[in-house]
């Protein structure tokens, strides 16, 4: 797999875990190919850019696309960036990308455009200069390719110096915590750590950095719901804040990972105590053997006061097993025993190398020892080493590489003294001496002129030997000439023969000049114009030169037509002009004064309206359609609402113009007032054919106008809150409206003058003043225009008018009636308006017997 290969995979890798991190799960989403007509236009303001600079992206979908990410490939590490597109206008999205110290140099190349369909789905679009592959649609991005020149970006990956675990087995409501330590000059904020269970499932911890030293940490909380048994360190990716990164898998675990090593030194394991053991007589704890390098040997569950069960002793090729750290025959608790370990004193170490150069030698350490590093005669430490004395702190054993280097062959001691022991480790070191091939080397290769030389060379060094002289080989000229300065008309040339393997030459020759050759066919030097004469002449085929010069006379004018059009706002004209700039004659072309339409508005019938359309210039003459202008008018023009007729000038004129006509509902044939109440009116009319609904206006005689009543979809409406006994005057109005909800009135109306009913009198009186007589009186209402008197010998129907008083009468005498028998009165109000006649409710009836 190479490098860039290694970098993707990793990128698809972090992306993946991250997501399963926080949900616990991860979830494939599936990927809709996209078309590349979903495109528009894409471009880019700067292809060329510096530190401190921005350009600015602008993508262009069709309607129904959201564009979001789109995505470049990094020039130096293949990583990827991404520039995130905000929306601007009309489906255009926009965003930038600001070079900075930390940019790449190189050419940045454009990857993908990521984007979103109406049904929220992700479509993809990779760049066809880079994607090979078929799965994903592709179109050409390379005109958003850009260069970034004079930065010196971080391309160096994050280096894990070393990491640990703070305990190796836990139970319910503690924390396992691991910490890593990292170098790097460009430190995330956190990073994930992941894990494998017992049961193979993938848990992340987060690792955040606790301080500006590179040092990370992060905690996994146990509770009765965690796996028990072993969990297994997976694997950890550390990507800087310029997007390097370094990962490191466990050899032990994944099966796929370009840089595996060995963590089982985080190993831990979860461990459930059971409560109801514990208050037993047989009680029992956890122990867990360790190597001493944090490799769990045995778990085992041992009885209260009972031994553990040794395992096998573990072996290492620098050091001895001396035993275990704790005694573990009568155990009564949780408890972790360490292997123990010191030197061997007789190991030797032979490494084999050549003279002057350099190698690795790894040095063991127990924890808080201090080593001293020696070298014997002609062998040094290199500049890589840190210091003569190293003070080993970690906890565990340690492991630490130094470079050494040997001046000349033979075999050398490199010592490592314990500061605490008395043990030497000692490393033999074995310089090799020299093996020369049989194959010449030539080290300067003979010529014409001068000797070479060849040697034989050490194949384990730089070293030589056999030095031997190459005689100079002496020249070689062609019998072929080689023209050295080609001869011309005037000037003489020269040729001689060259050596085939250096500059030299012999022969020198001179080659005579070869003298003019006019050709017969005239050349126009300068050609004649309207207002100058020109030239000829006939020219040497060889070169410039030029004899028998002659004078061609001044041509004629030559006109042609040229217009410039005139617009609605300046004259045009219509010129015929010499090439020279000569102007035989000039007209004027008006400019365009008005545009106006045979009528403005229509109303509403289901039908197409198309009005005239008449164009007239500033001297008052008609433009003629097809010829000096053509009309664009849309294919609905039926409906209600604003309806638009463009014009585009042609011919003699440029520009476009717009105009508008209103198709609007009409007016109802009739309103009328269907009830009244003492304070409502309800008011019904007939339908207005298109009307989307109508709006009912109120006269307002405080306002001196109509004031907005309310307004229905339905022919009918009641207006309340009205005062009793006054008279109204009311507007109903028709509107239309359009698909996008916008409102047409209609410029007529139809109205109706009527009135509210009259409260009846507070008090009525009915007596017999004398005999075949009866007296009815009442007291005054506000508004009336009069009152009618009806009764009747019964007291529900029958009943006949008596008579009509005016608003000024309060009392009525009915005469001619029969003695002795009961008669029965009521009354009411009337307004008379213009549209006829309002009447009150009927008044309570009142009875009486007549004198």
């Amino acid at each position: 797999m190479n490098r860039n290969l290694k970098k993707v995979f990793l990128l698809v890798a972090m992306i993946v875990t991250a997501l399963v991190c926080l949900a616990f799960s991860a979830s494939a989403e599936t990927i809709t190919p996209a078309t590349n007509n979903i495109l528009e236009s894409i471009s880019i303001d700067k292809t060329l850019m510096s530190e401190g600079e921005t350009a600015t992206i602008t993508v262009k979908v069709i309607e129904g696309y959201t564009a979001k990410y789109l995505y470049f490939y990094k020039p130096i590490t293949n990583n990827t960036e991404s520039v995130y597109l905000y929306l601007d206008s009309n489906n255009t999205y926009r965003g930038t990308f600001s070079v900075d110290d930390q940019t790449e140099s190189g050419i940045w190349k454009a990857k993908y455009l990521s984007l979103r369909d109406s049904n929220d789905e992700y479509i993809y679009l990779y760049n066809s200069n880079t994607y090979t592959g078929t799965y994903y649609d592709k179109t050409d991005l390379s005109s958003l390719n850009f260069e970034v020149t004079g930065t010196e970006a971080d391309t160096v990956t994050p280096v894990i110096e070393h990491y640990s675990i703070d305990k190796n087995m836990a139970s319910a409501g503690e924390n396992i915590t691991v910490t890593v330590q990292i170098t790097d000059e460009h430190l995330p904020a956190s990073f994930w750590f992941w894990f494998k269970s017992p049961s193979n499932e993938s848990k992340c911890i987060t690792m955040r950095k606790t301080d500006n030293t590179g040092l990370y940490q992060g905690s996994l909380s146990i509770d009765e719901n965690s796996e028990i048994g072993v969990w297994n360190p997976y694997y950890f990716t550390v990507s800087d804040t310029n997007g390097n990164s370094t990962t490191l898998y466990n050899s032990k675990v994944a099966s796929y990972g370009y840089n595996k090593v060995d963590l089982s030194s985080l190993n831990f394991e979860i461990v459930k105590i059971n409560e109801d053991e514990e208050n037993t007589d047989t009680e029992s704890f956890i122990v867990i053997f360790k190597d001493g390098y944090g490799n769990i040997l045995s778990t085992q569950r041992v009885d209260k006061g009972t031994s553990a069960i040794e395992p096998a002793k573990p072996t290492n090729e620098l050091y001895l097993f001396n035993g275990w750290d704790t005694d573990f025959t009568n155990i009564t608790s949780n408890i972790t025993i360490t292997a123990t370990w010191v030197l061997n004193p007789n190991i030797t170490y032979d490494k084999e190398t050549h003279i002057g150069k350099t190698f690795n030698i790894e040095v063991y350490s127990t924890a808080n020892q201090t080593y001293t590093i020696t070298c014997s005669d002609d062998i040094e430490l290199t500049s890589n080493m840190v210091s003569s004395s190293i003070i080993f702190t970690d906890q565990l054993y340690y492991a630490k590489k130094y470079e050494i280097k040997a001046n000349q062959p033979g075999s050398y001691l490199f010592y490592v003294k314990g500061s605490r022991s008395s043990n030497t480790l000692t490393y033999k070191v074995k310089i090799s001496d020299h093996e020369f091939d049989t194959e010449w080397v030539t080290d300067k290769e003979a010529t014409c002129n001068e000797d070479g030389s060849k040697f034989h060379k050490c194949k384990l060094c730089e070293a030589t030997t056999d030095v031997t002289l190459i005689e100079k080989l002496g020249h070689d000229y062609s019998s072929e000439w080689t023209i050295d300065i080609k001869a011309t008309c005037t000037e003489s040339g020269s040729k001689s023969h060259h050596c085939s393997r250096c500059e030299a030459i012999t022969d020198v020759t001179i080659v005579e000049n070869l003298g003019h050759n006019y050709s017969n066919e005239w050349t126009i030097d300068n050609a004649a114009t309207c207002l100058e004469s020109g030239s000829k002449s006939r020219h040497c085929t060889r070169c410039n030169d030029k004899t028998d010069l002659t004078k061609i006379d001044i041509t004629p004018h030559t006109y042609y037509r040229v217009v410039t059009p005139a617009t609605t706002f300046s004259n045009g004209t219509i010129a015929l002009v010499c090439s020279c700039g000569d102007i035989q004659t000039s007209e004027t072309i008006e400019s365009i004064s008005s545009i106006t339409l045979s009528s403005t508005e229509y109303v509403y019938n289901g039908k197409n309206k198309t009005p005239k359309v008449t164009i007239k210039a500033s001297n008052g003459n008609a433009l003629v359609k097809n010829v000096d202008y053509k009309l664009t008018v849309s294919a609905n023009r039926s409906a209600i609402g604003r309806h638009t007729i463009k014009v585009t000038f042609i011919g003699n004129y440029e520009g476009s113009s717009k105009v508008y006509f209103y198709i609007l509902p009409g007016k109802s044939a009739s309103v009328k007032s269907a009830t009244q109440t003492t304070s409502s009116i309800t008011l019904k009319w007939s339908a207005v054919k298109g009307a989307a609904g109508y709006t009912v206006y109120r006269y307002s005689p405080s306002k001196k106008a109509y004031v907005k009543a309310g307004t229905t979809e339905g022919t009918s409406y009641t207006v309340e809150n009205l005062y009793s006994g006054t008279k109204y005057t009311f507007r109903v109005v028709a509107y239309g409206k359009t698909n996008a909800g916008k409102i047409y009135n209609s410029k007529s109306y139809a109205s109706l003058k009527t009135a509210t009913e009259t409260e009846l009198p507070n008090s009525m009186a009915l007596y017999s003043p004398a005999k075949g007589k009866a007296n009815l009186s009442w007291t005054d209402v506000k508004g009336e225009t009069g009152y009618q008197v009806y009764y009747s010998t019964k007291y529900n129907s029958g009943y006949k008018k008596f008579s009509n008083y005016k608003a000024n009468v309060k009392q009525a005498t009915v005469t001619a009636l029969s003695s002795n028998k009961e008669y029965y009165f009521k009354l009411r109000t009337y307004i008379k308006t213009d549209s006829g006649y309002v009447y009150s409710d009927w008044s309570p009836i009142l009875s009486i017997t007549v004198n």
